[in-house]
C-alpha cells in the first residue's frame, strides 16, 4: 500500500505541539497519479474522507512539479549535463 504525505494546513504558525492550539484552514495531501479521476479515488478511499473530515466534491485539486536534486525511485528520470553549471543533475 502506498503512503502519501499528508498534514494540516495552518493560518498562522502553532505556538506549541499541542494540536488543541492550532488554527486549522485545512489539510494537504501529496499524490502521484495518472488522472484527475485517479487522484478522486484515492481521496475517497482515504480514512479522513471515509470519517467526514475531508470533503472530496469539494477538494481543491492541483499539478505539482516538485523539485528534488536526485529523482524519486520509479519515476523515469534523464540526467542532463549540458547548460549546468553546478554539473549536478536537472530533470
Amino acid at each position: 500500500m502506498l503512503t502519501y504525505p499528508k498534514g494540516a494546513v495552518l493560518s498562522e504558525p502553532p505556538t506549541s505541539d499541542d494540536p488543541k492550539t492550532f488554527k486549522f484552514a485545512g489539510s494537504t495531501i501529496v499524490l502521484v497519479a495518472e488522472s484527475r479521476d485517479e487522484v478522486i479515488q484515492i481521496l475517497k478511499d482515504d480514512v479522513y474522507a471515509q470519517k467526514g473530515v475531508w470533503d472530496v466534491d469539494n477538494a481543491q485539486i492541483w499539478p505539482f512539479k516538485c523539485a528534488f536534486r536526485f529523482p524519486v525511485p520509479g519515476q523515469q528520470y534523464q540526467q542532463k549535463h549540458q547548460n549546468n553549471l553546478e554539473g549536478s543533475p536537472t530533470m
